[in-house]
């Protein structure tokens, strides 16, 4: 009688031991699986990555369908939703006035998408949702009610993977511009502007004592400048988190506010020279 419990603790030891090493077991084959795959790096937010289908992402809501029966509020573990309706007396039937999620609080359970009985609450795809005010982060109806744009058909995305594509438009715009070059070259008579041609002047000194007096400043005044500091890179910011899905809106809105002194300068440095090919061109 004094061995029986003696058995029946070791054999209880032997099954968590045996179970310990299972597990233990699976762990390392997950971790040696791993070894040989190569590292991923997503250039983020120039690239996004693909969401798996059952992904639960930003709450798609369709105010037609709702009928504020209120079932989303009571299913939901932290009582969420925020449905302001009115009794319509006349047709005995509540209408809805407002619907608000607050994502800054949502823990994407699923529960109100899964009880709706008329199907106005989905999920998507969308998991960008960070924003500089976490007061922005409650949506209204009308933002729930925009549709993001699927990362499978993201114009960004297409143009990262198709680099053929990409090349393509690069080398069609740098042709043009070297064809626009070369046609304001031929057109230009070179024997008769070198018989007139002086070969300095006073005007010449000062401009170009100007134009390097600028230069200098632009390139003392880019490094010295804080750019993060600027209030409007941070509206920039918050624009593109909102809604700038095109990467030419993107590039327009950096290059309008992050780097607007660069792009001046660069663009200066480049009338310069063509310019000056112009000028030893027609000589």
């Amino acid at each position: 009688m004094n061995m029986f419990p003696m058995v029946t603790g070791f054999m209880s030891y032997g099954q968590q031991t045996i179970r310990a090493t299972r597990y233990i077991g699976q762990s390392f084959i997950t971790t040696l699986s791993h070894t040989n795959r190569l590292p991923i790096t997503i250039h983020y937010p120039y690239e996004k990555s693909i969401t798996p289908e059952r992904f639960r992402g930003r709450i798609h809501f369709e105010f037609d369908k709702c009928i504020a029966c209120e079932v989303c509020v009571r299913v939901c573990p932290i009582d969420l939703p925020v449905v302001d309706w009115k009794l319509e007396t006349d047709i005995r039937k509540k209408r809805l006035l407002n619907y608000s999620i607050d994502f800054g609080i949502c823990i994407f359970c699923g529960n109100c998408i899964e009880y709706c009985p008329t199907n106005c609450l989905s999920m998507t795809e969308e998991y960008e949702l960070s924003t500089y005010d976490r007061h922005e982060l409650n949506y209204n109806q009308i933002a729930l009610s925009r549709l993001p744009i699927s990362i499978m058909g993201d114009y960004t995305i297409q143009t990262i993977r198709n680099s053929s594509e990409t090349v393509a438009q690069l080398l069609i715009y740098v042709g043009a511009i070297n064809v626009l070059i070369i046609f304001a070259v031929m057109f230009v008579n070179g024997s008769e502007w070198s018989k007139d041609k002086n070969y300095w002047t006073i005007g010449d000194g000062f401009t170009s004592l100007v134009c390097i007096t600028f230069v200098f400043s632009l390139m003392t005044t880019i490094p010295d400048t804080s750019w993060y500091g600027i209030l409007w890179t941070t509206r920039s910011n918050q624009i593109v988190e909102q809604g700038l899905i095109n990467n030419v809106q993107q590039i327009g809105i950096h290059l309008a506010t992050d780097f607007y002194l660069p792009f001046e300068l660069i663009s200066i440095i480049l009338l310069v020279s063509l310019i000056g090919a112009i000028t030893m061109a027609r000589q």
